[in-house]
């Protein structure tokens, strides 16, 4: 409390400044000393305390100065007096992230045994780790914050990029305990980067939720470790999101699960766009404003590499044979019939994968396939990403891994149709090993694999060169067409 009367009124202040030997508008040690300790020989006892005490240990309170440790100024920890009084104050260097916690169509998944236990730690305030990864950053971070908010507590979001700044541990600690909310650290580690080498966290008092892509976890130190994995949602669960956040159309329930498979923060956004734009123009809302306000957010944060088209052309356009042109629609088709099929028919039951449309195009230049990517993104309402694979492709080992990653992510998000044009430069045949590259370009070629196979929307790669393409991509394209 003396540590912070400087902080509550001037008058304060000006006083422990008369009394400061350096003139410093904090109480000293000393002044602590004459209040608390009546007899001189307590002395040592105050020392220790205030040097080894858990106020300060923890970081709550801090004793500066290289002075005579009986003329050292004691202050709070930064923010923390603020704090005490209500006020939503933190310190500069705790970066805070986050937004309205999103649990929709998340029940079925928060009852698995990973995620249960975690919200049965969470609830008890265990002292352990809960280590959430997906896929991606974004996914693993929603979900961990789902997970805390079904244990009914509260939630802060902390990016960590590499190590904490000095003094950083020890003020998350002390706001978070302060508030009663658990710290929920998004780890940024890009692909291919070394997670941080230091426990986060490792002397806290309570649970600590880490989150990130798998591989991107840093050390958990000698802390208990429960794992959850952030499960794509499955079909009945993004029926049920879907339903939960536009409820004016969940008739369409089932169309929007399949056309728009996305995590229940990303559908909570839109909705909100869709609500908005209906209440604007006086009319109710439709799916085909929802693709509207996917399609309007798509632009907004495109990584480098590539180029966003808003497509203008139609079937009526493409100067092309009927059994070509026959292929396109079935394709098209296809991706927006797959609900029916796959859910209510029941022909996905008990299998992963499947999901979504992979396409090639061959064929000489100025044949059509550019234009007909286009007709594909227009016939199912989408937006066209154009991926620059000179962009794309570095000679940094993990980068390409790391622009592909934000290709994929931005594609989701947008929830568009992806081009890869002169797709032989990066689905290009695997070679046999011979040194430190190729070894990474085959990393690079099975990660691409991987994540072509997960992508639910339509994904189309464009050739002049048809016999360059790596098996492995041919045997996972539904439709290849020879233009």
């Amino acid at each position: 409390m003396l540590a912070g009367m400087a902080e509550q009124h001037e008058g304060f202040a000006a006083v422990m400044r008369t009394l400061h030997p350096r003139g410093e508008p904090r109480p000293t040690v000393g002044l602590a000393a004459q209040f608390l300790v009546e007899k001189p020989h307590r002395h040592l006892k105050l020392r220790e305390l205030l040097e080894h005490g858990a106020a300060t240990r923890g970081g709550a309170l801090r004793v500066t100065g290289d002075a005579p440790f009986f003329e050292r100024s004691m202050l709070p920890a930064e923010a923390l007096w603020s704090a005490l009084h209500g006020m939503d104050a933190w310190p500069a260097s705790v970066v805070r992230v986050g937004g309205e916690v999103v649990t929709c169509g998340l029940a079925e998944w928060i009852k698995s045994a990973e995620a249960s236990r975690a919200v049965e730690a969470i609830k008890r305030r265990m002292t352990c780790t809960v280590l959430v990864t997906a896929d991606s950053e974004e996914v693993a971070f929603q979900r961990a914050r789902a997970i805390v908010s079904a244990a009914g507590l509260d939630s802060v979001g902390i990016p960590v990029r590499g190590e904490f700044a000095a003094d950083a541990e020890q003020l998350i600690q002390v706001h978070t305990l302060l508030r009663g909310v658990v710290p929920v650290l998004r780890l940024s580690s890009a692909e291919g980067q070394a997670a941080p080498d230091t426990p986060l966290l490792d002397d806290y008092p309570g649970v600590v939720v880490l989150c990130g892509r798998v591989g991107a976890a840093a050390t958990c130190g000698s802390r208990p470790l429960l794992s959850v994995t952030a499960e794509r949602l499955s079909p009945a669960s993004r029926r049920q999101m879907w339903t939960q956040v536009m409820p004016g159309l969940a008739e369409h329930s089932s169309f929007l699960a399949a056309r728009h498979p996305v995590e229940p923060a990303a559908a909570s956004e839109v909705a909100a766009d869709v609500w908005l734009a209906a209440a604007v123009n006086g009319r109710e809302a439709t799916i085909e404003d929802v693709a509207a306000c996917f399609r309007a957010r798509g632009g907004l944060t495109l990584s480098g590499g590539v180029k966003l088209v808003r497509p203008r052309a139609t079937f009526d356009d493409l100067v092309l044979a009927r059994d070509r042109q026959a292929q396109l629609r079935e394709a098209a088709e296809r991706l927006l019939l797959q609900s029916r099929v796959f859910d209510e028919w029941g022909f996905l039951k008990g299998r992963t994968g499947a999901r979504g449309v992979r396409m090639l195009f061959a064929g000489p230049p100025g044949t059509g396939k550019t234009l007909s990517a286009e007709v594909m993104a227009g016939a199912l309402s989408s937006d066209l990403l154009v991926v620059d694979i000179s962009r794309v492709v570095s000679k940094w080992i993990g980068e390409t891994e790391k622009n592909l990653s934000a290709v994929f992510d931005a594609a989701e998000r947008a929830q568009a149709v992806l081009f890869f044009d002169e797709a032989d430069a990066l689905f290009g045949k695997r070679t046999e090993v011979s040194d430190a590259h190729d070894r990474y370009a085959n990393l690079e070629t099975a990660y691409l694999l991987a994540r072509l196979e997960a992508f639910e929307g339509l994904a189309v790669l464009a050739t002049n060169l048809r016999q360059n393409i790596d098996p492995a991509f041919l045997r996972r394209l539904e439709f290849v067409i020879d233009f």
